[in-house]
């Protein structure tokens, strides 16, 4: 920096003339003044002004050098910066020193940022491949496992999604002991799409069982109607009622059920198709399309009832599943 003063301690000299005694004062005083101010707040004309003698911004300067080379006796609170190893350290008593690169330091050497005294390598890395595939895999999936995304309808933000919503299944159902009817609650169809569900049922009514499928509540059976297709052997037959049958099954035997469930322009619709094991030799099958009357909104609830107490026997199966997921 150049200053407007030379400093020169030779002057003024024994045998001046005195009468130059005030201009050297001021010519002294500007000298300190500009040495002074070039980290500190120092001013020809101090009116005014509050900060006279502070420290400039960004003007502090921590000593520095080879790490081999910081004073081995350091005062309370200096500060000493390692140019060779990139470590930065404070005295926090005196006498010694107390290396603080470990809570956040960079590493100049290989332009790597440093998190914990960890290296970049430690951390995911935008442009490196395989990283992930390096993890240790986690097989067997529980329901609260998450993993990250970027939310395309929040600009991307990042977020995490738990495994129960990325799976397909809704609901689990393994019955226990007989019972005539399996309820799903707590249904969002606007945000499932729809639904599939995979039935397989033990008639241990002890009579032909009907099973009903019904939305939102709703168990009238005059407030649906089905069409039906079946085949039994050589006999091909149809028939069609006010009902909202998904399957139907003769005592003791077992059948498997597919059920697509939608709600199509505000109405309630299925396509079910079933078959059938007879406990002779032999398998029937049958399909059955079936609609609510009235229009809904959206699916908020299912129930699949049997027209016969026990119809639905203990080892029954069902699984809800979203079609989108």
């Amino acid at each position: 920096m150049a200053f407007t003063k030379n400093w020169d301690e030779s002057k003024p000299a024994g045998g001046d003339n005195i009468s130059r005694g005030d201009d050297e004062i001021r010519d002294f005083k500007t000298a300190i003044r500009e040495r002074l101010a070039v980290e500190h707040q120092f001013y020809s004309d101090e009116t005014g002004k509050t900060d006279v003698g502070e420290h400039s911004t960004g003007s502090a300067r921590i000593y520095s050098g080879l790490d081999a080379d910081k004073p081995t006796s350091p005062k309370l609170n200096q500060v000493y910066y390692a140019t060779d190893t990139y470590k930065l350290y404070v005295c926090k008593e005196a006498g010694s020193w107390t290396e603080i690169t470990a809570q956040f330091s960079v590493n100049n050497a290989n332009n790597a940022d440093k998190v914990d005294n960890k290296d970049a390598s430690d951390f995911f890395q935008k442009a490196e491949t395989g990283e992930i595939n390096a993890l240790t895999e986690k097989t067997t999936l529980s329901d609260n496992d998450i993993v990250l995304i970027e939310d395309s309808e929040d600009s991307y933000a990042k977020k995490k999604v738990k495994k129960s919503s990325l799976t397909p299944i809704i609901s689990e159902i393994t019955i226990s002991s007989n019972c005539d009817y399996v309820d799903f609650t707590g249904l969002d169809s606007d945000i499932d799409g729809g639904y599939i569900l995979e039935s397989a049922i033990v008639n241990n009514s002890g009579a032909t069982c009907y099973y009903s499928l019904y939305v939102n509540g709703d168990t009238t059976a005059g407030n649906y109607s089905y069409q039906r297709l079946y085949a039994d052997g050589t006999t091909i037959g149809a028939g069609r009622a006010n009902a909202s049958y998904i399957a139907i099954t003769v005592a003791g035997d077992y059948i498997n059920v597919f059920t697509d469930i939608k709600v199509i322009n505000g109405l309630f619709r299925y396509i079910s198709t079933a078959s059938e094991q007879s406990t002779a030799p032999g398998v029937c099958g049958e399909m059955l399309w079936g609609r609510k009357a009235s229009t809904i909104t959206k699916i908020t609830s299912l129930r699949v009832s049997a027209s016969a107490t026990n119809g639905i026997g203990a080892g029954s199966k069902f699984i809800l599943k979203r079609i989108r997921g």
